[in-house]
Order: C-alpha cells, then sequence, then structure tokens
C-alpha cells in the first residue's frame, strides 16, 4: 500500500488506500430474518385459517346431529393453523402433538339459477317477436327449474309454485300478437314488493332484519332475479366458506423450524338465543326467502397462551463456526423470535336446515 504524506501548518495527515478487505458477513441469515419477518407479517393468517378449520368441525358435527364443543380439538386445529403457516413460509414445519380428520363439505348454490334469471330477463328485452321471446324465456325458466330440484324439494317451496303462474303467462302462442306483447311488457316491470324479515350476518353474528322483497303472488322477470339474489344470500348462511384449506406447496428454502408453544386455556360462549338461556339446542330461525325454518347455533372461542410462543428456524444447510470456540465445530446458522402476541379469539356461526345440538 502506498503513504500519502499530507502537512498544512500544524496539521498532518496520514492516508493509506485500502484494496482489499475481507469481512465475515452471513448472508444466509439476512435470508432467515426476512422469513421470520413474513412469518409475523402473516400471523393473522394463522387466525383465518384456524376460524375455517372450526367452521368445517363445527359443520360437520351439525350434520350429525351434534357439535362437540371440545378444548381438545380446538388447540389441535390452532396447532394445525399454525404448522401450516410455518410450512407455506418456511417450506417445512414442526409437527403438531395431535391431529383430527375434517369432514369434507359440498355447499349448495344458486348461482346457475341466477345465471338463468338473468338470462331469461334479457330474452324477454331482446327486439325480437313477442312470441319468440316467450319461448326463449320459458326454456332459461326450465334451466332454473332443474337447478332448483337439484337443491331438494325443501328449499323455495314458495317460489316453484310462482314460477308455475309465471309459466303459464308465458303461453301466448294462441293469442294475437299485440296481446302477447302486452304480457311481455307486463312480465319486463319491476314487480310488487312487501316488508318481510329476514336474517344478515353483521359484527356480532346473525342479526335479524327488515327488507324490501318480491311479491311471489305478482311476480315478474326483475322481481324473479331480486328473489334469488335475496335466497342465495340466505343460502350463504348455511355455509359462508366453500374454500376452507386451499393447498400451498412447500418452498425451497431448505429451512427446519423448532417451535416452543402452550396453550394454556380454551373457552367457549354460547351467543345464540337458545344458548344464553342455557340450552343445548340450536335456536330455531326462519329464512323467508328459501321458505325453510334453520336451526342456527354461535358461539366463541378464545384461546389462550401459557407464554409467548418461541419460533426457532434453523439451516442445517449452511453450518456456521462459532467465533472464539476451542474445538473445531459446525452449528446451523439459526434465528430466533419470541412472538408477542397470546390470545386469540374467533366467532363460529353454524345455520343448518335440520336441528342440532352444541355440547361442552
Amino acid at each position: 500500500m502506498n503513504a500519502l504524506l499530507y502537512a498544512s501548518g500544524a496539521q498532518v495527515k496520514l492516508t493509506r488506500p485500502l484494496r482489499e478487505v475481507q469481512a465475515f458477513v452471513d448472508c444466509r441469515y439476512f435470508l432467515l430474518q426476512e422469513r421470520m419477518n413474513e412469518f409475523l407479517r402473516r400471523l393473522d393468517e394463522i387466525h383465518d385459517r384456524w376460524r375455517k378449520m372450526e367452521y368445517l368441525r363445527a359443520w360437520g358435527g351439525a350434520l350429525g346431529g351434534r357439535v362437540k364443543l371440545s378444548r381438545e380439538e380446538t388447540a389441535a386445529l390452532f396447532e394445525m393453523a399454525w404448522c401450516r403457516q410455518e410450512l407455506e413460509v418456511f417450506g417445512s414445519f414442526f409437527p403438531p402433538s395431535a391431529s383430527i380428520q375434517l369432514a369434507s363439505l359440498t355447499p349448495p348454490t344458486l348461482q346457475p339459477a341466477v345465471e338463468a334469471a338473468e338470462e331469461a330477463l334479457l330474452e324477454a328485452g331482446k327486439e325480437a317477436p313477442a312470441k319468440e321471446r316467450a319461448r326463449a324465456v320459458r326454456s332459461r325458466l326450465q334451466k332454473l327449474e332443474s337447478v332448483l330440484s337439484g337443491l331438494g324439494e325443501n328449499l323455495l317451496p314458495q317460489l316453484k309454485d310462482a314460477l308455475s303462474t309465471l309459466e303459464k303467462k308465458l303461453e301466448v302462442e294462441n293469442l294475437p300478437e299485440n296481446e302477447a306483447d302486452r304480457v311481455m311488457r307486463e312480465l319486463l316491470q319491476e314487480g310488487v314488493e312487501e316488508e318481510v324479515e329476514s336474517w344478515r350476518l353483521g359484527e356480532s353474528g346473525l342479526e335479524k332484519t327488515k327488507i324490501r322483497a318480491p311479491k311471489l303472488q305478482e311476480l315478474t322477470l326483475p322481481s324473479l332475479l331480486r328473489f334469488l339474489k335475496g335466497a342465495q344470500e340466505e343460502l350463504f348462511l348455511l355455509n359462508p366458506f366453500p374454500e376452507i384449506l386451499p393447498p400451498h406447496p412447500m418452498g425451497p428454502q431448505g429451512l427446519s423450524v423448532i417451535r416452543e408453544m402452550r396453550i394454556s386455556e380454551v373457552s367457549f360462549s354460547r351467543e345464540d338465543p337458545c344458548g344464553n338461556l342455557g340450552r343445548a339446542a340450536a335456536t330455531p330461525i326462519y329464512l323467508w326467502f328459501l321458505g325453510v325454518t334453520a336451526w342456527w347455533g354461535q358461539y366463541t372461542i378464545t384461546l389462550e397462551l401459557e407464554d409467548r410462543p418461541t419460533e426457532k428456524i434453523l439451516d442445517y444447510e449452511n453450518p456456521t463456526l462459532p467465533l472464539n470456540f476451542p474445538l473445531p465445530a459446525h452449528y446451523p446458522l439459526s434465528y430466533t423470535y419470541r412472538i408477542p402476541r397470546q390470545r386469540f379469539r374467533t366467532r363460529v356461526i353454524v345455520v343448518l336446515p335440520r336441528p342440532f345440538i352444541l355440547e361442552s
């Protein structure tokens, strides 16, 4: 290295340019840090996945007539949700202490019926002879009836009678063209509405509300579409989570995970009217659009951790040599973090068109 001497009055400055510097920096440490930061940023996803698994477990039990509020099963589901998050972020997971089998549900849907009603309304409004439009509308209504028959006889019984009346109005083949055109214009009107009681999901769970709904005795094509959309919202109450556990591929980071977490307390609190009265049975409610009596069970789960859980990730593929260590030894690079969150809470709402009980 060259040295440069610079003098100015009483001051002297010596500079030595450096051409090569060696430093011990392990870049894999920053990968571990970044993975842990992502895990912390997405901590709420553990709560969401746990909530969905609780829903699935509750529905599976309700279909059998009994929902068991089990502290052991809730703890196992929470641990499974945590493991799933480890797998998604780190590419591996620390095995849970217990596991349970979740039910597989195929939710019913009214979307094909809504689409058929939209097609019927579109056909009725086209620029074409009235009798031709009537035939096209009847074809769409037959498709709609086929969808409804697949849902069972108990759902939408009042709509099936109204559809039969609507189809009779569309029998215009023997009418003069001007009379057929008048019938089609009437079926394109908005229709008469009435005030009815319905249910919706609010901040505190299932809530009763009053809404304006189509009057089925004077059904038109626009009111038919509004009715089906209202029925679709009520059907959503029977299964608000059609996708519970989307698959996540294992990551390529090559990391291992160790977790220290102990669940100290799990508590359940019933919130539906029958539960507030101390009864095990679910609360009966009437769903106006679907025309059925359903049973509603609602409870809140609170899960407490004994201490702040510790998450440790290890990079066995990249061992490091500890400084000032008397023996030649290699240890995996690691990153440890104590997660501050200790309480998780979720609300479960089960609505089924059959009675069931909830037991501790």
